[in-house]
């Protein structure tokens, strides 16, 4: 599978998770993925200060996790 294809399932699997355990806006989901992948896979100490305060710790964790096994190679 190409690996724009790949990512775009990825993606919008990741999506679905935040909107389906969090109440989050569109935008804040955009951003919140795009500092996973940055992060490759982990949320940076800035951006979890800033944009993502609101967090808990598991909450983070569920995510990161989430998005490792998302993303995970097949």
């Amino acid at each position: 599978m190409p690996d724009e294809v790949r990512y775009l399932i990825c993606h919008d699997h990741m999506k679905t998770f935040i909107e389906t355990h969090f109440d989050m806006p569109d935008n804040l989901c955009e951003t919140l993925i795009g500092f996973l992948r940055q992060g490759k896979g982990r949320l940076s100490k800035r951006a979890r200060d800033r944009e993502f305060r609101a967090l808990t710790d598991e909450e983070t964790a569920a995510l990161e996790n989430h998005y490792a096994d998302v993303f995970s190679e097949p």
